[in-house]
């Protein structure tokens, strides 16, 4: 710390630290320390601090000048729990304000262990004081009444290992090998013996890998038992506290940076074959050609310039693609670990260079440095090392990595293991007498050193047993316990001190404890064992005992036993089976891929390939293949088709309205659409829709922005497309000012962006989306069934249900996720209402939201014939509608609007807010003078191209509910 402080300030550089100093200084200076402190206050009543045993002294300075006597400041923690001395975490901090405090109240019940871990805790640390006599382990009570880890052995087990009485105690090596042995022997038994774990909930399940978690001392131990439990086929990841910086894939990415450096280095080339990267053999590289060797050398040339343009997740990408690389690493031992490393490091080097923009050299060498720098916080630039996997897996990570967490089960297998050898302390770090924490750097020969390496021994020795506290307090349920007489790393630790150290009057044990005989060693746990005092079971460990191999699964043994102490066979690799049934009916799915095959008029949709072909093509959006909003309606009712590619011909309006005739103003009806002339087919579309979409139309010169609007669109989406900005222009005037009767008397014009959520995507589940069983789903026919119940007879829709039972479409139940993307949803607020209509549900003055689809479909009947208005009358419109089943589409939609406003609109009510679909047939709104039809139940008539639909409020709550599979309210 002191060399990284040194090397800041030669740098220039400002860290935390330095801003907890001049905040500190601040608050304490006679001449600005007022202001400072009333700054701070002023905005607060109340401080609340937790983990507060974690406080060094320059935080509870800043705390106590600017609260403390002020205001109310609350300090929550639990200084037996203070195992944070590394990182200036200061317990004496702690205790010193505890001892300013006005008022205190403690916790004297245990709210997350089952009573066994309670009381094996009182036993093991009763009345120990943990480096002072104010951080006393007293009995605490317990909340649970019941243990919540179902299992045939007792909670608790105490395991011991003694040696061989004619060789004598083991040597650490062995122990820790025995005791890694047996680890296994416990966590196989405890994932296939059938045990439980009771949750919060109440519900019981079987215990999982990811519920026991091993806690050790160092990261050396952690890979060792995480390498053991996955040798015996249980799945395991460490959480180590290392940086990823001292791993093979930090050094790894440094040889591959030092070739990018100098390509024409033969000796850094071949260094990269060797690598990961290449994984080049000896006799690869001894054989290699001069041609290899320089086909590699231009791919690191590649490399190199691929750097510089687009960065290292460029390189990482084409280095992993080329070379095989994942595929590789990951049929080696522990090669998801080599993996996860190397993608970290290339993260970290992508985010540097981007951040400090540095070439190669300048990354090679901060790289170096990193590498180097052993010392650095393994927090600082994000360098902790990643887990391996996500996967449901056995946790082992250090006790300092555990501290907040929980787990049903813990095994502690090197609570007895602690070597101290006071000749590697060449600083020691304490504590004076009045609460300063000192370095001594006066050297072995200074007088005062002795004392200065007693008192850091005695710190490190009450911390060691804190970390046993921290240990034994993390499971709720479960706890395996290791103790070993080994030759030389026992008698320090804290577990064998707690276990037979004597207490004296200030309730500590002594800093070391002679190993007992035999006898006594086992008189102390049946003493422990006592059905009276606790529910800890003892049992003893075999130097020789071997492991059992389990299925990664943790629920079933593989049959087979690894080759161990014993001298067994290892069994023969087999490939997994796949045994589960698929749900060839799942899937994600969309209005454009149900409707796709009678869209194109072929059979077989009830193929879920045919399916998920035409769900590729897209999700509703007009210019992807099967969105239907080009179709032609002459060649869908038998008429002639058009040329969907060619410009219809322009022509006086015919005398003979098309359909016969048509109610009101004939004149008007022979309005010419003012898309007449434009071209047809889903590019078209598309862009009639972006434009729509992403007009302001609170612009003062509506015509002006409209055509300026297009040409930023054309121009930035669509060049090329052949489509004249300012023929669109003029086209989408006359739709802008169309009124949208029935719904309202107000026009797209007047709808102000804030009244208007283009493009709203959803994704809502089908029958409970991933945790739909196999036998949910509902079918179009049921949608049909649901629609026919509600529809009057007089809805211009109510022939619907009949066409929703074609056969070409599809018949799976649905089951899974619903997808799609609403053109537009209007917000009418309540002045846009007046002409419409009494309120709906008595609700005067609230919206009603509408889903809107622009479409562009071409109406006309006969090549050659003129596009009016009377194309896109009422009747007109609801065959198109029919026929390309946007019915179906209109209530998808709906319940996804409806889904939407549930969570988005205060006091929500489908039958006042739902205001039904609108699909507006932008060919056919002529501008202000669109002729107009009466609709029944509507009072407003109803205007060309304007196709307004109000499906009940209940049919979509019930489809809704249906589609979610739930029950009918």
């Amino acid at each position: 710390a002191v060399v990284r402080s040194i090397r800041a300030r030669l740098a220039g550089t400002f860290g935390f630290d330095d801003l907890l100093t001049d905040l500190a200084a601040a608050l304490t200076d006679p001449a600005t320390g007022r202001v400072a402190r009333t700054r701070m206050r002023e905005h607060v009543k109340f401080v609340l601090v937790d983990e507060f045993q974690d406080t060094d002294p320059m935080q509870w300075r800043i705390l106590k000048a600017a609260f403390h006597g002020s205001l109310t400041l609350i300090l929550v923690g639990d200084p037996k729990q203070s195992i944070y001395r590394f990182r200036g975490g200061d317990v004496h901090t702690y205790l010193a304000a505890a001892d300013s405090a006005g008022t205190r109240w403690i916790l004297d019940t245990n709210y997350r262990s089952d009573p066994a871990i309670t009381e094996a805790v009182n036993e093991i640390l009763a009345d120990i004081a943990l480096g002072d006599p104010r951080i006393l382990v007293r009995p605490i009570n317990c909340h649970h009444d019941r243990p919540r880890l179902a299992a045939a052995e007792p909670p608790v087990q105490l395991r011991y290992l003694i040696g061989d009485p004619e060789t004598g105690p083991p040597t650490a090596a062995q122990a820790r090998k025995a005791i890694r042995h047996d680890l296994v022997e416990v966590v196989g038994g405890r994932l296939d013996g059938g045990h439980t774990w009771t949750e919060k909930t109440g519900h019981a399940r079987k215990l999982q890998p990811g519920d026991i978690a091993v806690l050790v001392r160092t990261n050396r131990q952690g890979e060792d038992i995480r390498d053991a439990l996955l040798e015996s086929g249980i799945p395991a990841v460490f959480s180590g506290t290392g940086s990823v910086f001292t791993t093979d894939g930090a050094a790894h990415w440094l040889t591959l940076l030092r070739a990018l450096e100098r390509p024409a280095d033969t000796t850094r080339v071949r260094a990269v074959a060797a690598g990961v990267f290449r994984e080049w053999t000896g006799d690869d590289l001894a054989c290699a050609t001069e041609d290899q060797i320089e086909e590699l050398r231009e791919r690191i040339r590649e490399w190199a310039r691929l750097l510089q343009a687009h960065g290292v997740a460029a390189v990482a990408e084409d280095v992993m693609a080329s070379g095989h690389v994942m595929p590789r690493v990951l049929s080696h031992p522990h090669g998801e670990r080599l993996m996860t490393d190397l993608t970290h490091i290339a993260e970290l080097l992508h985010t540097t260079r981007q951040r400090e923009h540095l070439g190669i050299s300048a990354l090679a060498g901060w790289l170096a440095e990193h590498i180097d720098d052993q010392h650095g916080s393994d927090q600082q630039d994000g360098r902790s090392r990643r887990l391996e996997s996500d996967a449901a897996a056995v946790q082992v990570l250090t006790v300092h990595r555990s501290k907040g967490l929980e787990f049903p089960f813990v095994c502690l297998p090197s609570a007895w293991d602690r070597y101290e050898d006071s000749r590697f302390v060449s600083f020691p770090l304490a504590h004076s007498q009045d609460g300063q924490r000192i370095v001594h750097v006066g050297g072995r020969s200074d007088p005062t050193f002795a004392a200065a390496l007693t008192a850091h021994l005695e710190e490190e020795r009450a911390e060691d047993l804190r970390l046993l506290y921290v240990a034994l307090t993390r499971s709720s349920g479960g706890m395996a316990v290791w103790w070993a007489n080994s030759k030389a790393n026992t008698t320090a630790s804290a577990l064998h001190r707690a276990l037979f150290g004597t207490r004296d009057l200030a309730n500590t044990v002594p800093d070391r404890v002679t190993i007992p005989a035999p006898q006594q060693i086992r008189a102390r746990f049946a003493e422990l064992a006592s059905p009276e005092r606790t529910c800890v079971e003892i049992q003893a460990v075999s130097a020789s005992r071997g492991s059992r191999r389990v299925a990664s699964s943790g629920g079933q043994r593989s049959g087979g036993q690894q080759a161990a102490a014993g001298g067994r066979p290892a069994p023969a690799i087999e490939h997994a089976r796949f045994t589960r049934a698929l749900d060839r009916a799942w899937r994600r799915t969309s209005y454009t891929a149900l409707t796709a095959a009678a869209h194109h008029g072929t059979a077989g949709t009830r193929s879920a390939d045919a399916h998920d072909a035409a769900l590729t093509q897209g999700t509703d959006e007009p210019d992807e293949l099967g969105t239907a909003d080009e179709i032609d309606t002459a060649a869908a009712q038998g008429g002639q088709p058009r040329d969907a590619g060619s410009l219809p011909a322009a022509a006086a309006p015919s005398a003979h309205l098309p359909g016969g005739d048509v109610p009101g103003d004939q004149q008007a009806w022979s309005t010419p659409s003012p898309m007449g002339e434009l071209a047809a087919g889903p590019l078209f579309g598309t862009v009639v829709h972006t434009v729509l979409e992403t007009l302001d139309t609170t612009a003062a010169d509506l015509d002006a922005e409209l055509h300026a609007h297009c040409d930023r669109v054309i121009d930035g989406r669509f060049t090329g497309s052949g489509i004249d900005a300012h023929h669109l222009a003029q086209a989408l005037g006359p739709v802008l000012r169309t009124p949208l009767g029935p719904l309202t008397t107000w026009r797209l014009a007047d709808i102000t962006p804030t009244h208007r959520l283009s493009e709203l995507s959803f994704e809502y589940p089908l029958a409970g989306g991933d945790a739909a069983p196999a036998t949910a789903g509902r079918t179009l026919a049921q949608i049909a069934d649901l629609l026919a119940d509600h529809l009057p007879p007089e809805d211009p829709l109510a022939g619907y249900p009949d066409a929703l039972r074609d056969p070409r479409l599809p018949v799976d139940p649905l089951r899974g996720y619903l997808t799609g993307s609403i053109d537009v949803v209007l917000r009418l607020p309540a002045r846009a209402l007046a002409d419409a209509g009494p309120d709906p549900a008595g609700a005067p003055g609230q919206p009603r939201y509408i889903v809107v689809d622009y479409k562009t479909n071409w109406l006309g009947q006969w090549a050659g014939q003129p596009l009016v208005a009377a194309h896109y009358r009422q009747e007109a419109m609801a065959a198109s509608m029919q026929a390309a089943h946007y019915p179906l589409q209109a209530l998808l939609y709906s319940v996804a609007l409806h889904r939407f406003l549930r969570w988005r609109q205060p006091g929500y009510d489908p039958h006042v807010h739902l205001g039904g679909v609108a699909y507006l047939y932008v060919r056919g709104m002529v501008g202000p003078q669109a002729p107009t039809q009466p609709l029944t139940g509507w009072p407003l008539p109803a205007r060309s191209g304007v196709f307004a639909w109000r499906p009940p409020a209940e049919a979509v709550v019930a489809l809704s509910r249906l589609l979610a599979q739930e029950a009918p309210t």
